[in-house]
């Protein structure tokens, strides 16, 4: 909720607690405006306290309904279900279900018998721990199937050529983009992967601009140029805006974080 301040909503935490409070947030998490201001607003007369009654009475009726009162430990996970086969599948069906196809002008997807080589490009096409996406402090990268490798499991004849193009997501560095450009000059199709990181999405971690980061618009519109037929895939946990590109992919796929798989 603190993150009102630095964008100009609230003065100070005091403030944020009064409008996050009367717009209705029940539980604040991570930041502490509640902890520390709410009593002294209430005494005060600046909030009113039936405000605080309605949001415990939210969080409490939650509470019951799930039986936490009774059995506030209900289920007890051990090793053996954390990435269990079945619940793979599940995750990988739930994964295909997210994603949005947003553009589909050309006959490019699902991909031809007659293209032979393709070029994977991008800063997101093997990058385990951004593919997670946030909030995933336990996961693990070795658990995590990436777009490339992927590829090269299904590639059986087709050649797969790989070129990050950019360090990171957020790289301006340019020093990569001849090899990218040279790999989709060999290929039938290219695929970029590109979007956000892990560490700029999620809780706390607002941007003032929605655009792809870094030279990310630079790379996808070098691969354009060469002719090429163009996939883009986009990876990020927000929407992000990206009009200057829609001319330059033959299609373009919204994968938010997928996950491990």
């Amino acid at each position: 909720m603190t993150e009102m301040i630095p964008h100009g909503f609230c003065a100070d935490e005091r403030e944020v607690a009064i409008k996050a409070l009367t717009a209705g947030v029940d539980m604040e998490m991570v930041s502490e405006s509640y902890q520390h201001h709410l009593k002294g607003l209430i005494e005060s007369g600046m909030l009113a306290e039936k405000l605080l009654d309605e949001a415990v009475a939210n969080i409490l009726r939650v509470k019951f309904r799930l039986g936490l009162f009774e059995n506030p430990y209900p289920i007890a996970y051990d090793a053996t279900v954390i990435l269990h086969p079945d619940h793979l599948k599940i995750a990988r069906e739930l994964t295909a279900q997210s994603l949005v196809l947003l553009k589909h002008d050309a006959a490019v997807l699902p991909i031809q018998k007659t293209v032979k080589t393709i070029a994977i490009i991008g800063p997101l096409a093997d990058s385990p721990l951004d593919q997670m996406g946030t909030w995933t402090p336990d996961g693990k990268a070795e658990d995590v199937v990436t777009p490339l490798q992927a590829f090269q499991k299904a590639a059986a004849d087709d050649e797969i050529l790989y070129a990050k193009g950019l360090e990171t997501p957020r790289s301006s560095e340019r020093a990569l983009f001849a090899e990218a450009v040279a790999a989709a000059q060999k290929a039938d199709l290219a695929i970029l992967f590109v979007g956000e990181d892990h560490l700029i999405s999620g809780e706390a971690r607002s941007r003032a601009f929605l655009n792809l980061p870094g030279a990310q618009e630079a790379l996808v519109a070098e691969i354009a140029a060469t002719g090429t037929p163009v996939v883009m895939v986009i990876l990020a946990g927000r929407p992000l805006t990206f009009a200057p590109l829609i001319d330059k992919a033959a299609a373009i796929l919204y994968a938010w974080h997928p996950g491990t798989m």
